[in-house]
């Protein structure tokens, strides 16, 4: 009898212990799926939280209204070591640009970093990563036209008739004109983003 006793103790000690072993696994996977959870929730807060000042950077680096007041000292200083001649008009308006830029260097390398985090848990097709993408491809581009036309300038060839439309192109990328291509692509942009934002809220 008590060897039949000792028996079933054991065999309820170790079904004790397999069921102790698979609560405490199904504990720490419910952990983990809510930590999981909890980290893309914030992920995704902090990409909404940016995407509008995002947006609000590409604004105000085309804002076509700029005065070579808004230009940093230290970038002042270091152009006029090398150019004695005053300050033209697309040099000026690059400078700015420059100044604006470093102003939101801050911001800039947050979007830098944010994009990197967004690819890496979202992809290349998710609308956070095309959003992402495109602000900092339009800040490069932005960067590349400014530079176009200071050259061009600088080699006197800016109203040269074969220049013409080259001109007229950078320009319109440089500053923002009424509902041009750049403003309505961000627009749309940031339109699918805030759909996401209300179908995140709705799925709490």
């Amino acid at each position: 009898m008590c060897a039949l006793f000792t028996e079933i103790s054991k065999h309820w000690i170790e079904l004790l212990t397999l069921l102790a072993a698979i609560f405490t696994m199904v504990a720490a996977f419910k952990a983990l799926a809510i930590w999981k959870d909890q980290r893309l929730h914030e992920l995704k807060m902090e990409i909404f939280a940016v995407s509008r000042r995002s947006v609000d950077l590409i604004k105000y680096l085309r804002d076509p209204v700029s005065f070579d007041g808004e230009i940093n000292q230290e970038l002042l200083d270091s152009w006029k070591k090398h150019n004695p001649n005053e300050l033209s008009t697309f040099t000026s308006k690059f400078l700015v640009f420059q100044s604006k830029l470093r102003f939101h260097d801050a911001t800039y390398k947050e979007i830098l970093f944010l994009r990197e985090r967004v690819w890496a848990e979202f992809g290349d097709s998710h609308i956070f990563n095309i959003f992402y993408d495109y602000i900092i491809k339009t800040i490069v581009d932005l960067n590349s036209a400014h530079r176009q036309l200071t050259y061009l300038e600088k080699e006197n060839v800016i109203d040269d008739p074969e220049f013409r439309s080259e001109k007229k192109e950078l320009i319109l990328r440089i500053n923002a004109v009424g509902q041009d291509e750049i403003t309505k692509t961000l627009e749309k942009n940031f339109d699918l983003l805030l759909k996401e934002r209300v179908n995140h809220r709705l799925s709490q």
